[in-house]
């Protein structure tokens, strides 16, 4: 079987053609890792996500996760990696790379080298307030709490310690928008330390109201304050 174009280089900006890609499921999500070669023959790293394996959306559509380096550094003309592992609290990914441009340049290509590059786990975006503002909101979609669930919040957060008030989550009716009695922003007690999974609770208590759908609304009061992603464990 074969399925429609889930990836149009013409919708990509800065992207002329897309040289590869590889697509990899990622706690329910679908990954997908390409190379959009630009119209300076350059080829980078981007990345694009699906929930169902079919229907791609660009991540920050025009920027990079893995960029070609400077002008006159070694890794200026075009990067190839192979998918990060998981090291700690890291990924780690060894990518080759080159001054050639592609398309361009003599195909004697110059040396090619191997690179490392590194970023935090489940890094790959974050939400944090515009460059003119110091604070911001957003607010999820649904998510289902079923009855006699007993689950707490995590949060992948970063730039909030030692910020008072930096960080808070609220959590909402689903249908009404509005905060649930005991889990204001008001009644959060954030994280004390940036992480990876920084456990969240509130005056009621660190579990997340059960038995109908909810929303998560994320307060961010600070410059410099990331959101890379939540989850939830066992309370």
């Amino acid at each position: 079987m074969r399925a429609q174009v889930f990836l149009d280089a013409c919708a990509g900006k800065g992207e002329d053609q897309i040289y590869s890609a590889s697509v990899h499921i990622v706690e329910g999500l679908y990954l997908c890792d390409y190379v959009p070669c630009t119209p300076e023959h350059k080829m980078e790293f981007a990345l694009a996500v699906s929930r169902d394996g079919l229907n791609f959306t660009r991540v920050k559509n025009g920027q990079r996760t893995l960029p070609v380096g400077p002008p006159g550094s070694w890794d200026s003309g075009y990067v190839f990696h192979a998918w990060p592992e998981r090291d700690g609290d890291i990924l780690r990914t060894y990518y080759t790379a080159t001054t050639c441009h592609h398309g361009t340049d003599d195909l004697a290509y110059p040396a090619i080298q191997l690179g490392l590059a590194t970023i935090r786990a489940n890094g790959w975006t974050f939400w944090t307030p515009r460059p003119d503002h110091d604070r911001g909101t957003v607010t999820t979609i649904p998510i289902r709490s079923s009855a006699g669930a007993r689950k707490g919040l995590t949060v992948n957060l970063e730039g909030a310690a030692g910020k008072a008030g930096a960080f808070a989550v609220e959590v909402l009716d689903a249908a009404t928008r509005k905060p649930i009695q005991g889990f204001a922003a008001a009644e959060c007690l954030a994280p004390k330390s940036d992480g990876l999974a920084a456990p969240v609770a509130w005056k009621a208590g660190p579990t997340l109201p059960a038995g109908g759908d909810i929303r998560l609304r994320f307060h961010l009061r600070a410059r410099g304050v990331r959101l890379y992603s939540f989850g939830f464990r066992n309370v």
